[in-house]
């Protein structure tokens, strides 16, 4: 032991030069500044006391270093016994507190475990309070005896204090928090981070347990799982998340723990990390959610993909197809796409490989196209029409990789499209024929009219007849020429009836047979039982000889034969035949087929086409085949054309059967009829009201002809109740017939009229029945055609005849 002074107390100066002079001191013999702090304020509050009762204190310093001990020691020599539980109470932390076995008066403290060089040794004495003091010393002397350790002391204080507040800067400048904890898990500092992080306005104190502190504020009940597992892993580090109810809300924390030693109180610690994980958790949840929707919009991608109707493709921009759905495999003839994959390259799915030449070209020039026609090939050799839509995908190089695209296949609305074309072709030779029917019907109703009336004035003069007869014929040849028009153009309305259809076909057999050219040989198969159609037995007619000379044409240079079979025919279901959909159903079938040359097949599809012939300019007109089209279609049947060339061609017709109903003609006796009455004439066209008005006179009627409508009624406002009929034309300047016909009933509503028009359609017929016009009559007409009709409408005696 090796004392180094003492020091003597006896008022309040002396009392603050010791807590100042002592913890220089510790500093000086490398004590840690909180360990300093500690020792002096024990001693200044033990200096205090004994200046409060009025005792002297004086404190020996001594230095020991021997094996038995190596601490502090502090012996206090008192009078008064009463006063050692105040000092043991001043002196808590200390490691032994005893009575010298010595001196019964004197105090032994020691300070074990605390320095980490040989500790001091102060004797402290409690003498009652006397003028002079016992073997005092003063500090200037105690620092004399330790000047040769203070240097080097002072130099590794300074260090140490630098490192610390060097520590002190970098914990606090951490944005984590920082909890130093004792091995109990009691706080022994924190960050301000931490303070922060947990809403606390002052630092907690010392010693105060962690779990007590974060109670009010999150869960702890893993703390103790945290601190077993740090037990078990005591070189490792171990973390738990944490949620911690703060003033900006539910935060989300990850708290790292692990053993450190501290190097400030020499002692083994636990060191805590808190990281407020909330924007990272909130981040990995946005992460999930976008996987999720990647993943969702992944399943909703393959889904259309997989169920789409439309063909969808991926291929490199050199062709080689990367993956196509189903639609699109089903569409091009595989069984897979596998097999799809391994069998197309490049242009090989396209008819013409320069229309992937200048689809490529395009898509690379604008990044995308959108409906391209292009014809493809399917595996079977089928071509389709298809539209491609498509666009490039590219790298960050801006260098196409991929091409995505869509096939859609537009085969059908093509044909529906040629269908639709061809319909519209046929409504404008409609038109045309309607636009040019009113005024050469006239023409040949004025001809028609004059040569009848010639024949009976010229009955005596057979020359004149035969010249009067070619006029005739040719004027009711022109008259059937602009039936047909009409007829392929729906512009007439056919008077369908239950027929026989076996007995018009022999019939047109017949009246075909003189005209059939010697190289030529017509056979015919009928079936007499095939069957009743509703049907125009005129057009049916018509049908019959336009196929049949159509053939005969065909054979004329070579020679062949062309052969005419009816039969009956059912179909259970739903049929294509060649080409065509015929619904299930009971049919008569006409087939008319001929071993000529053939058809090819470009024309095929154009054969039904008004004016189209292949035959040379003068030889054909381009309207028999078109008007067979119109008359199938009129009776709700179906016509299909198969041709080969050097074999020959194949027409067949399918007319709905109907058995229930037959056309049966009740033989009735022969009449004639006594014509009278006044008719009221209007027609715009003088030369047709001039020979019309004449037939009527020559077959008993009165007439005034008028070749206006504001003449008509003129004359009818002067004497509306002479008049026993209005006939007039519906075509007219100004005031059309059914504008005249509504004028002249506002005066008279009871007159009969009859309506002559150059062609009829559904429009005029609904406003014939609004007018309530009692018939109607087709120009060109024949007299006995215009006599049946007025007959219907004005109903006079008949006189009988045997």
């Amino acid at each position: 032991m090796t004392e180094l002074g003492k020091i003597a107390v006896r008022d309040e100066q002396s009392v603050l030069r010791i807590r100042e002079r002592f913890f220089q001191l510790s500093l000086n013999l490398n004590f840690s500044e909180f360990q300093a702090a500690r020792i002096s304020s024990a001693l200044s509050e033990l200096a205090q006391q004994a200046l409060k009762d009025r005792l002297t204190l004086v404190v020996s310093v001594s230095l020991v270093n021997d094996d038995e001990q190596n601490g502090l020691l502090i012996h206090v020599n008192h009078l008064n016994k009463a006063l050692l539980p105040q000092v043991r109470a001043v002196f808590p932390a200390f490691d032994h507190c005893s009575v010298s076995e010595k001196n019964p008066g004197e105090l032994i403290l020691i300070l074990f475990k605390q320095f980490t060089r040989p500790g001091l040794e102060f004797s402290a004495h409690f003498l009652r309070q006397q003028k002079q003091l016992v073997g005092q010393l003063s500090v200037e002397e105690l620092y004399e005896k330790l000047n040769d350790v203070h240097g080097q002391l002072d130099k590794e204080r300074t260090a140490a204090q630098e490192v610390q507040r060097y520590s002190a800067k970098i914990i606090e400048s951490v944005q984590e928090g920082i909890v130093l904890l004792n091995q109990k898990w009691e706080i022994l500092s924190v960050n301000s981070s931490f303070m922060e992080m947990f809403d606390l306005e002052k630092a907690p104190h010392e010693g105060q347990p962690l779990a007590e502190l974060l109670r009010q504020r999150c869960d702890v009940a893993m703390l103790p799982l945290l601190r077993k597992r740090l037990r078990k892993q005591p070189e490792d580090t171990v973390q738990a998340e944490l949620s911690v109810e703060t003033a900006r809300g539910l935060r989300a924390c990850l708290i790292k723990a692990r053993q450190i030693h501290y190097p400030i109180e020499q002692i083994d610690a636990i060191l805590l990390n808190v990281k407020d994980i909330t924007l990272q958790k909130e981040v990995e949840q946005q992460q999930a959610e976008a996987q999720q929707a990647i993943i969702h919009s992944e399943r909703k991608f393959r889904r259309l993909f997989e169920e789409s109707r439309d063909a969808i493709y991926f291929s490199t921009p050199e062709g080689r197809i990367v993956d196509m759905n189903p639609a699109g495999v089903a569409l091009l003839g595989y069984s897979s796409c596998q097999e799809l994959i391994r069998d197309i390259r490049g242009a090989a799915l396209y008819k013409d490989p320069s229309d992937r030449e200048r689809l490529l070209r395009r898509l690379m020039k604008n990044g995308h196209v959108k409906d391209y026609e292009v014809v493809l090939k399917r595996k079977d050799g089928k071509e389709i029409t298809a539209l491609i839509t498509a666009s490039a995908i590219s790298d960050g190089r801006e260098e196409t990789t991929l091409i995505q695209g869509i096939i859609r296949d537009i085969t059908r609305q093509k044909e529906l499209q040629e269908q639709l074309l061809h319909a519209q072709k046929m409504e404008a030779i409609g038109a045309l024929a309607g636009g040019i029917a009113h005024d050469f019907n006239n023409i040949l109703g004025a001809q028609i009219g004059y040569a009848e009336l010639l024949k009976d004035e010229l009955s005596g003069n057979p020359h004149a007849q035969m010249h009067l007869e070619g006029i005739y014929k040719a004027s009711l040849r022109a008259k059937d020429l602009v039936s047909q028009i009409l007829t392929f153009s729906r512009k007439t309305k056919s008077k369908l009836a239950p027929v026989q259809f076996a007995f018009i076909v022999r019939e047109a057999l017949q009246l075909l047979q003189p005209s059939v050219p010697p190289s030529v040989k017509i056979t015919g198969e009928i079936e007499d039982k095939s069957g009743v159609v509703i049907g125009d037995a005129v057009q049916l007619h018509q049908l019959i000889m336009n196929l049949c000379t159509n053939a005969f044409q065909a054979l004329t240079e070579n020679g062949g034969e062309v052969a005419v079979q009816l039969v009956r025919k059912t179909f259970s279901k739903k049929s294509v035949r060649k080409g065509v959909k015929i619904p299930a159903g009971d049919y008569v079938m006409l087939t008319v087929s001929d071993n000529g040359p053939g058809i090819p097949k470009e024309h095929l599809s154009q054969i039904f086409e008004p004016f189209f012939t292949t035959k040379p300019k003068g030889e054909g007109t381009g309207l028999g085949l078109a008007l067979v089209h119109g008359i199938v279609n009129t009776h709700k049947g179906f016509i299909t054309v198969s041709s080969k060339i050097g074999k020959g061609t194949v027409f067949e017709i399918f007319l709905p059967r109907d058995d229930g109903r037959l056309a049966v003609e009740e033989p009735g006796k022969q009449h004639h009829r006594v014509n009278s009455g006044m008719i009221l004439l209007v027609d715009d066209e003088p030369a047709v009201a001039g020979v019309t008005a004449e037939r009527l006179r020559k077959i008993g009627f009165t007439v005034d002809v008028a070749v206006r409508p504001e003449v008509a009624l003129e004359l009818f406002q002067k004497a509306p109740d002479q008049y026993d009929l209005l006939l007039t034309d519906h075509a007219m300047p100004g005031i059309n017939g059914i504008e005249l016909v509504g004028r002249i009933r506002a005066i008279r509503e009871d007159l009969p009229v009859i309506l002559m028009t150059g062609f009829g359609d559904s429009a005029l017929n609904v406003q014939v029945e609004a007018h309530r016009i009692n018939a109607q009559i087709h120009k060109p007409f024949l007299t006995k055609d215009l006599e049946m009709v007025i007959a219907a409408v004005l109903p006079d005696p008949i006189i009988e005849e045997e």
